[in-house]
């Protein structure tokens, strides 16, 4: 998400305090926090109000759609979630298309506050890359970690394995970059990827067995593109389940599962 529109640069967390600043929801109550007074106002609203100090500042949607409305031309000042490194000094500072600065401290100071995370990219709880399946019945696959980056995809099958290759943390969101079964790469919010692990046929027909052998007896055959839940992987082997349909299947045969993994 976006910094916002000011009528001042705000240089510091000293800056925020009484500031009127159009924003609602989660992110209200942690600016709250630093003093600033939340303003819930409509979009037809926020211009008249910049424009008469109603309000100090004003969080729409981004600079692109936020310069049609005008925003621009009443709050000069557009803070926006620049990459903060190990030099915090290093402000940016730029101008967007001649006629708006724009300036990370805004967002540097929620950093520093401890209040908010930086928009660079974090580490995942796991080490990546690793597996994980989708978490809804529609997930959007995006061209970049946020809301505002255009759709690629939109997956519309719940369980479906997925590679995480990336983690990014926004100010209001965690993204995951995933690779889907055919390559497809994408960002997809973290709370629509689940632990539980799956995983796809591949290839063939592939036989499932009732034991981890290869001369183990066939007991349910398996097309290309369906997807199970999988468990007891070792060995190059995993228990494949099918809604209630399982056997033993070899692991080069699926996608959703490293070669050499071991699960319980």
């Amino acid at each position: 998400q976006m910094g916002g529109w000011f009528r001042k640069e705000i240089k510091s967390v000293a800056d925020l305090q009484g500031l009127k600043f159009r924003i609602g929801g989660m992110a209200g109550l942690v600016l709250a926090k630093l003093g600033v007074v939340p303003q819930m106002i409509g979009g037809p609203d926020i211009y008249p109000a910049l424009e008469k100090g109603t309000i100090d500042g004003a969080e729409w949607v981004g600079p692109y759609d936020d310069e049609k409305l005008g925003f621009n031309k009443v709050a000069q000042m557009s803070c926006q979630p620049c990459p903060i490194g190990a030099d915090l000094a290093g402000h940016v500072q730029q101008d967007v298309q001649g006629r708006t600065t724009v300036r990370n401290r805004f967002i540097e100071a929620l950093v520093i506050s401890g209040l908010v995370g930086s928009a660079t990219p974090a580490m995942a709880a796991k080490k990546l890359p690793y597996w994980a399946s989708l978490n809804a019945g529609e997930v959007m696959m995006r061209k970049g970690p946020g809301r505002n980056f255009p759709a690629d995809w939109l997956y519309k099958r719940k369980g479906l394995p997925v590679k995480v290759v990336k983690a990014y943390k926004a100010e209001h969101a965690e993204w995951r970059r995933i690779q889907d079964p055919d390559g497809a790469e994408g960002w997809v919010q973290a709370n629509l990827l689940s632990d539980k692990r799956s995983a796809l046929i591949v290839g063939d027909v592939r036989p499932l067995r009732d034991k981890p052998a290869a001369d183990a007896a066939i007991i349910w055959r398996a097309e290309p593109g369906v997807v199970g839940t999988i468990s007891q992987c070792a060995k190059g082997w995993c228990l494949f389940d099918a809604r209630g349909r399982a056997g033993y299947i070899e692991i080069a045969q699926l996608f959703g599962v490293a070669a050499d993994e071991k699960l319980p």
